[in-house]
């Protein structure tokens, strides 16, 4: 029954109707219906003209479209429950919200989601709304974006958390930046690493990568660099190695450094084999083998070790010691303190405080000073300079005495066990300038005491004692020499020795005063024969 009133309500199936149409009942409609529209566009399409938006408890149809008119009020569908809390709608601007009343993005929840089939990403990344992971987060896809998503806890995914680790289980291996991984991680590309990857079940054993390659490029592309292990080592040019330590660093090709703290090894297949703040930079070869705060600059120069030892031009050579500098070409210090060897070929055997400035000079002992050509200046404890004082000199400061055939010189300047020679002829000397003398006055008596010593032939009783000649001897003995001229006589390790002083002047006075006996002799025969 159709039931028109008096304002113009139609009512099918009611007398009563409460707008425009009411209908009271099932029913059909075979073509599209539009309300709001007279182009419906599918088999219900309802379009606001500005009104309040409808509410639609049950809605069943193939297709529905609601469209905004020209003034937007509100969402364009909204889902509600019971109470009036909104659950699912479509606001003016197109974005979907689900769980929450102001969408931002075509698609928002609030809550969790569960995706039994592929989700696919056309854009250039997934990003989430934070810029970090939390613990057990694992970055999910690549782009301009932090992209962190959380990991399911067992079941059958290859990775599983377990409290704030993350670990794969599965036979297979990983790749990153590549789809055929080589072994259980394999990284195509460069790694930053932070802190140091441990190798082994030794937690101070590990490898630090970026920085260690023996097999390709390191992240400064240099090719075959190996940093052995190690904290905070680096292999900085083609075929540098660092083997381990601290704080190394091997910054030239085919350098090394073998291991301690601090060193560095930046010159052409340098050397540093440990100890600590060592540097060999020379141009080619330079070698530092350990000790401390050690440089090594010159070309194939080398330090042994020691403490603030220098070996800065080519070819020098510091054994050890301390503060010692070898700075001429093909110059030697062989350890010591405080030694300097500054002449091309210089050397310095030891001691302490010594120079060698002299080209082919040599020094040794306590302050020996060889500063010219050639010369060689060995000196005692005495602490005093004892220096050269022209070229090819050969000095020797020795308060103890010289022993040449004999460990015992026995308090002499010079002591020597065997025969002596002095090939060529030539002369000793000694000063005896006037100018140098004083109390000079005449010998007298010489022919008498030198009639009262006794010239004797002998054989050492023990040769070997003094490391003597064997066989028949000729001299005097120091008991009867010491009657006569007691000053000869000296004593030591209490043996008696004979030195002979002024023998020259005794004899010629003795000669002098033997003439003018035989002078006075003929004069007197001649008297006689004349009388």
């Amino acid at each position: 029954v159709v039931y028109v009133d008096n304002g113009g309500y139609v009512g099918i199936g009611t007398t009563n109707p409460l707008s425009k149409l009411s209908v009271v009942g099932a029913g059909y409609f075979r073509d599209n219906v539009g309300i709001g529209t007279s182009t419906p566009e599918a088999k219900l399409s309802i379009q606001m003209r500005g009104q309040p938006n409808p509410t639609i408890p049950s809605l069943v149809a193939p297709g529905l479209v609601i469209k905004n008119g020209s003034w937007n009020f509100g969402n364009q569908l909204e889902v509600q429950d019971s109470s009036g809390n909104t659950r699912f709608l479509v606001d003016s601007a197109g974005n979907v919200g689900i769980g929450v009343t102001s969408p931002t993005e075509k698609l928002e929840v609030a809550g969790n989601e569960k995706v039994t089939g592929d989700l696919k990403v056309d854009g250039s990344y997934f990003d989430s709304s934070s810029d970090a992971g939390t613990a057990g987060q694992i970055l999910s896809s690549t782009g301009a974006g932090t992209n962190w998503t959380n990991l399911p806890s067992g079941g059958d995914s290859d990775w599983t958390i377990s409290g704030s680790d993350m670990y794969s289980a599965v036979s297979g291996n990983v790749g990153i930046g590549t789809t055929s991984p080589s072994a259980k991680l394999t990284v195509d590309g460069a790694i930053l690493r932070e802190g140091s990857m441990m190798w082994g079940s030794n937690a101070h054993t590990h490898i630090n990568l970026g920085t260690a390659s023996d097999t390709g490029t390191d992240s400064f592309n240099y090719s075959y660099a190996t940093v052995s292990g190690g904290n905070v080592n680096t292999a900085g040019a083609t075929y540098a190695t660092v083997g381990g330590g601290e704080l190394n660093t091997s910054f030239a090709e085919y350098a090394t450094v073998s291991g301690g703290r601090k060193n560095n090894a930046s010159g052409l297949y340098a050397t540093v084999a440990g100890g600590w703040e060592n540097t060999a930079n020379g141009e080619y070869g330079a070698t530092v083998a350990g000790g401390r705060d050690n440089t090594s600059s010159g070309f194939y120069s080398a330090v042994g070790g020691g403490w603030e030892n220098t070996a800065s031009n080519d070819y020098d050579t510091v054994g050890g010691g301390n503060s010692n500098t070898a700075s001429g070409y093909w110059s030697t210090v062989s350890g010591g303190s405080g030694n300097t060897a500054s002449g091309n070929f210089g050397t310095i055997a030891g001691g302490r405080d010594n120079t060698a400035s002299g080209h082919y000079s040599f020094a040794a002992g306590r302050r020996a000073k060889a500063i010219h050509n050639g010369t060689f200046v060995w000196a005692d404890s005495t602490d005093a300079d004892f220096q050269s004082t022209g070229t090819n000199q050969f000095l020797i400061l020795a308060n103890g005495g010289v022993g040449i055939g004999t460990s015992n010189p026995a308090g002499y300047t010079l002591a020597v066990s065997g025969s002596a020679a002095k090939p060529g002829g030539g002369s000793w000397s000694l000063y005896s300038d006037r100018r140098l003398k004083k109390n000079i006055e005449p010998l007298s008596g010489a022919l008498d005491r030198m009639l009262q010593l006794e010239g004797v032939s002998f054989e050492y009783s023990d040769p070997e004692h003094f490391s003597y000649v064997e066989g028949e001897q000729m001299g005097m003995i120091a008991q009867e020499v010491e009657n006569v001229f007691p000053d000869w006589v000296s004593e030591n390790d209490g043996y008696k020795a004979v030195t002979f002083r002024g023998f020259e002047a005794l004899t010629v006075e003795s000669l002098r005063e033997l003439r003018q006996e035989k002078d006075a002799e003929i004069a007197r025969l001649k008297e006689e024969n004349e009388n």
